[in-house]
């Protein structure tokens, strides 16, 4: 045997050692992607749950206020209309404004910032 051979051949602890970490490893990506998977699943239904609960406060509010245009001859009626599109557009882009805020100040790395801007909000932090 050769030094060169000698070198490459393993010691029965180490060989053991890395056979385990062979049969380990993928019991443990398996593992990490069943969580990460598990993670996902429950952030899609918080997001499900929170738009559930939007939509049903908008469509109350909705209901109410097209209860009130009943009332109201049909002029006054579709000026309402019209200020209840305006109203949705503006905080429709008040939202889109928020979160160009948030991604921008997370671009330039100030965490406090964005914490900051979050409470301004009356988003939880």
């Amino acid at each position: 045997m050769t030094f060169r051979q000698s070198n490459v051949t393993q010691s029965p602890p180490v060989q053991g050692r890395k056979e385990r970490g062979q049969v380990l490893t993928p019991s443990f990506f398996g593992t990490v992607d069943r969580l990460i998977a598990e993670e996902q699943r429950h952030l899609q239904a918080a997001k499900t749950a929170d738009e559930a609960r939007l939509n049903l406060r908008l469509s109350v509010e909705d209901r109410i206020r097209e209860l009130s245009r009943k009332v109201m001859d049909e002029e006054s009626a579709h000026q309402d209309r019209l200020r209840q599109i305006d109203e949705k557009q503006a905080l429709a882009r008040a939202a889109l404004a928020a979160q160009f805020a948030l991604m921008v100040t997370a671009v330039r790395g100030d965490g406090n910032e964005v914490k900051a801007l979050l409470k301004e909000l009356n988003w939880q932090v």
